[in-house]
């Protein structure tokens, strides 16, 4: 699948944008041997020139401490440009094989608002645990 010209410079952009504004700041060249790629990808991912995998952006987001709006908005982008789920929820579903039987019973039934709702209330309740 290709992606689009203007996905690859959006996510390289806001790449570039988090490792500026770090702190303690974060060369180039620091962030990709700290990701162990080499600097010329790190430069043509925020050059938008390499799209970088998604265990890349999930490594890249995680050295970045990324605050969490931003990083969901990176990783909408990414799975927008890829036609994908975003990494994070792809990760957890691989993590998480447990849960594949309620997604699939989900992926068999019209799911609407309401039932989301009721799924993100129940979900909070968990969280309060």
């Amino acid at each position: 699948m290709s992606i689009e010209r203007v996905h690859k410079n959006d996510l390289g952009n806001r790449i570039r944008e988090l490792r500026k504004g770090k702190i303690p700041k974060l060369s180039q060249r620091e962030m990709a041997s700290r990701l162990g790629i080499t600097n010329a990808s790190m430069s043509d991912i925020e050059n938008g020139n390499l799209f970088p995998s998604e265990e890349l952006l999930l490594k890249i987001v995680e050295l970045l401490s990324t605050p969490q709006k931003t990083r969901e908005s990176i990783f909408k982008l990414f799975s927008k440009a890829k036609g994908v789920p975003p990494p994070d929820i792809s990760q957890f579903i691989k993590r998480e094989p447990s849960i594949h039987p309620l997604l699939r019973k989900m992926s068999y039934k019209k799911i609407t608002q309401e039932n989301i709702a009721e799924i993100e209330k129940a979900v909070e309740k968990f969280e309060s645990l």
